[in-house]
């Protein structure tokens, strides 16, 4: 590996004092500037994440993140994934979000933190944090699996997720 940082470097390789000069084929063929060839750059897609921090009493909404995305397997809070930002507004009239409520349900909804960027390798996520407030009673998010906020800290989660859960369940939230 020393070899090659030091002696057969892209674009400049110093074949004049190379001890591999004579058998070199790069050099016989007179290409050896131009090797290693890179590889294209993987491309970077964005993707915006809507989490949503339930809060119905004592008690809080997970789902195990399945198929064959990022973090499979890993627990989020709910979710509804949009083609670009979304504003509050448009969060809170979308079919996706009405679809979880119990019919008639108006929750209190905060936005908690708005457009945190987190990049992994080949994705770059703009993620928005939203609170909901429900009674103990509600029938929303009935599709979720409903767990103590105090048994939060038993599922594997996400880095950005965990980065969330400590945000709102500091005392001061």
């Amino acid at each position: 590996m020393d070899f090659g940082a030091l002696q057969c470097t892209p674009v400049a390789p110093d074949c004049l004092f190379c001890p591999l000069n004579d058998s070199c084929v790069a050099r016989l063929k007179g290409i050896a500037g131009s090797l290693p060839v890179k590889q294209h750059k993987t491309k970077v897609t964005d993707r915006y994440f809507n989490y949503i921090y339930v809060r119905m009493g004592a008690y809080t909404f997970i789902h195990k993140r399945s198929g064959n995305d990022i973090w499979k397997n890993l627990y989020e809070p709910p979710l509804i994934e949009t083609d670009r930002e979304w504003t509050e507004e448009e969060l809170y009239a979308s079919p996706q979000f009405r679809g979880m409520l119990a019919g008639g349900e108006e929750p209190i909804v905060r936005l908690v933190r708005k457009g945190v960027k987190h990049v992994l390798s080949h994705r770059v996520i703009y993620a928005n944090f939203y609170e909901v407030i429900l009674p103990e009673n509600s029938a929303s998010f009935a599709k979720y699996q409903r767990i103590s906020v105090e048994d939060l800290h038993k599922f594997a989660v996400s880095r950005l997720v965990n980065q969330f859960f400590s945000l709102i369940l500091e005392p001061n939230n």
